[in-house]
């Protein structure tokens, strides 16, 4: 424990220590700024792939069964669930299919949790630059780039809202001198973390991070009875996280249960610890790269000598990171860089409790040793500088690809809008060629992306330019037939289409 913490836990003066601060704090709304600067850009993209599926699937069944669907776990995207598909719903019957106000809700999420990382650095060290250093860094990291950029991402962002608000509530609640409000905080508690599983199920292994968040910022100095209280509050945590990843075993209403398996865990869980240091390049689970090896490792140790050594709030860093890396390291069929994103928030505590940690080590030795921790101060002080705007360049640079694959869908949207403005019931629109051609996408995706712009009457297919199908299309007589011509989509037959 810190030493500003374990004096304050022996004078009992929490609340001089660790209350937030009344004035407005320049540094979280520069963490804001610049996670709002470095993000913004994925205001613009539009829909991605299985997005479809989830508008498919309100226009089909009408928005009383999609929702009862969602609440019954008999959604048709079975790793999408309710915070998700309410998002999508509320979206499309206010806005129709317009990207922007789902991106919107992604964005403030986003910036939400930045705040909230900010605040729980700042209750706990009452240090303005770790806790800026917390934000910033889960704010602009690259390390989950892509996850603001496709809209069934969304989940992360509300799992990782109601994570990052349920580990503020226990903090509050361990520190709060009256039971009443002890209480108070400890059902709000509870209430985020069965969000969270209404967000996103993975998250069940979370709830040790709250255990330790009692026990660390218990107020009582009696280890026996912080012992006792703890797996008290705690208890709750556990039979929401034991009942949820019981229920998600045996359902058989998950898409990812396909996918899980310990042969790559090793290699996987040190691909996903490596890229929160070193976010470039993401391989697959079958081969490590050495430099995610290598800062995977170093992570580790890190992990290690911060929870022997570091603050509080790094200590619960620490543990969050890893046990948020071990869901998705059981998926040994594919890595993807959104399966870091709610680790990055505890990688976010981690740096805040590091830089906390030098900051009292400094207080602590202005005499003894000034210069040497001067020099250690100042030379973390450059690598911060040099590391964000690289971060948030490497952002950019990875959200591109993002952007194209986003703009693809509406290309094939607006022109398919143009043109066939009308197609009567019953009816397919069939297309050749263009930017999307998968097989794959023909059993859901296209269908859905018909039933959003003609009606769940209407089908819709596309072929490759080059499948042998494609040549009995053309010499066929569907009147809702086209071909990509370059970036334009032309009729095949003269009498259809639009203008």
């Amino acid at each position: 424990m810190a030493i500003a913490e374990r004096t304050a836990l022996a004078s009992g003066d929490t609340e001089g220590l660790k209350r937030p601060s009344r004035r407005i704090h320049v540094l979280l709304l520069l963490a804001i700024a610049f996670t709002f600067a470095a993000q913004a850009r994925t205001l613009t993209f539009y829909f991605f792939q299985d997005d479809y599926v989830a508008f498919g699937e309100i226009v089909t069944n009408g928005a009383g069964d999609y929702t009862w669907n969602l609440l019954t776990l008999n959604d048709l995207t079975p790793n999408w669930r309710v915070f998700t598909g309410i998002t999508y719903l509320a979206s499309y019957e206010s806005f129709g299919m317009a990207a922007w106000p789902t991106r919107g809700v992604m964005i403030v999420l986003h910036l939400a949790i930045v705040a909230l990382l900010y605040r729980a650095v700042w209750r706990t060290m009452s240090s303005a630059w770790a806790s800026f250093a917390a934000a910033v860094v889960f704010g602009i990291s690259p390390a989950y780039a892509g996850t603001l950029g496709q809209l069934g991402s969304v989940t992360y962002m509300w799992a990782g809202f109601f994570l990052v608000a349920a580990l503020n509530c226990a903090i509050e609640c361990a520190l709060a001198k009256n039971a009443r409000i002890s209480t108070l905080w400890l059902c709000a508690t509870v209430a985020a973390f069965a969000c969270v599983m209404a967000s996103n199920e993975s998250m069940a292994i979370m709830f040790p991070v709250f255990g330790l968040a009692f026990l660390l910022f218990d107020t009582n100095a009696a280890l026996t009875t912080r012992l006792a209280r703890t797996l008290l509050r705690t208890l709750p945590f556990a039979i929401i996280g034991f009942a949820t990843a019981l229920y998600f075993t045996t359902c058989g209403c998950t898409a990812a249960e396909d996918t899980f398996g310990l042969e790559n865990v090793h290699r996987t869980f040190l691909i996903y610890a490596g890229r929160l240091v070193y976010p470039v390049g993401l391989e697959p689970p079958s081969y490590i790269d050495p430099p995610h090896l290598g800062f995977g490792l170093a992570l580790l140790v890190a992990c290690g000598l911060m929870l022997a050594f570091g603050p509080s709030i790094g200590r619960i860093g620490a543990v969050w990171l890893l046990l948020a890396i071990v869901p998705h390291a059981l998926i040994e069929t594919h890595t993807a860089h959104r399966f870091v994103y709610l680790a990055m928030p505890g990688f976010a505590l981690f740096v805040g409790g590091a830089v906390a940690w030098m900051a009292e080590r400094f207080e602590q030795h202005k005499t003894a040793g000034r210069r040497e921790l001067s020099s250690m101060l100042v030379a973390a002080a450059i690598l911060f500088a040099i590391a964000l705007p690289w971060y948030a360049w490497q952002t950019h640079l990875q959200n591109d690809a993002y952007f194209v694959a986003t703009e693809d869908w509406r290309t094939l949207h607006d022109d398919l809008q143009r043109t066939f403005p009308a197609v009567e019931s019953g009816a397919t629109v069939e297309v050749i060629g263009g930017p999307l051609t998968h097989p794959l996408d023909n059993f859901y995706v296209m269908p859905a992306l018909g039933y959003t712009i003609w009606g769940p009457d209407v089908g819709l297919q596309t072929i490759a330019a080059d499948d042998p199908y494609a040549e009995t299309v053309r010499g066929g007589a569907n009147r809702y037939a086209a071909e990509f011509e370059g970036p334009r989509l032309v009729p095949l037959h003269e009498d259809q289409g639009g203008p």
